[in-house]
């Protein structure tokens, strides 16, 4: 590990091994892209429950060219699979694709084939369409195609996000809600290292067990 942020609690790696790193890194002409992204948040990808530190010790290294254009950097539990390690990612894309905005919600893949929201858009998307042929002379400001399909895309968003609460097992959104409160609990400076390492370790422990759970 290159940086002490990387380490909970924080502390330097032998000098000779980080050295013979970044002379490697050098050489290849490559970063770490999660930390070129997110320059001073912290996250990490393994927790020793024996002395419940954690540090950041898996990464995606990338020329500065990628870096520049991929985006979506991720560090997440996976709760399908069992590991005492998180899963990172990242979006590796051209630099002339176009940029979806950040923290703006889309249907999941998976809701998109569900055979509910199918059903919805079958039968509402009639409905829009047949609605949205306005003879000349009757359109206004509230009766136009632009505020029905509006209305109707609202529907389809409310009704995806249904679907997905419903579907989502419960022991899913527990594992979701853990890890953003260790987001927060480990990159929150008004604690003490000492109670920022316990308290995350804490939440680490039950991410585990609820994850061990849904493969006994």
């Amino acid at each position: 590990v290159e940086d002490s942020i990387d380490r909970m609690p924080m502390h330097p790696d032998q000098t000779s091994a980080v050295a013979a790193l970044d002379s490697l890194k050098a050489s290849l002409h490559v970063a770490d892209g999660w930390r070129e992204t997110y320059t001073d948040k912290k996250a990490y990808t393994y927790y020793q429950k024996a002395t419940k530190s954690q540090s950041r010790i898996d990464r995606i290294y990338a020329t500065e060219q990628i870096i520049q254009s991929a985006r979506e950097w991720k560090i997440e539990s996976v709760p399908d699979i069992l590991t005492d390690h998180a899963l990172i990612s990242v979006l590796a894309t051209t630099a002339d694709a176009p940029k979806m905005g950040r923290d703006k919600w889309s249907i999941p893949k998976w809701v998109l084939k569900h055979k509910d929201l199918v059903s919805f858009v079958n039968d509402t998307g009639k409905e829009i369409l047949a609605s949205t042929i306005i003879p000349d002379g009757q359109r206004t400001d509230l009766h136009n195609t632009q505020v029905k399909y509006a209305k109707w895309k609202k529907n389809l968003l409310s009704e995806a996000k249904r679907i997905e609460r419903k579907t989502v097992p419960r022991e899913i959104r527990e594992i979701r809600e853990l890890e953003d409160l260790l987001d927060k609990t480990i990159n929150n400076i008004e604690l003490e290292e000492e109670e920022r390492k316990t308290q995350a370790s804490e939440i680490v422990d039950k991410i585990v067990a609820k994850k061990a759970k849904r493969h006994t």
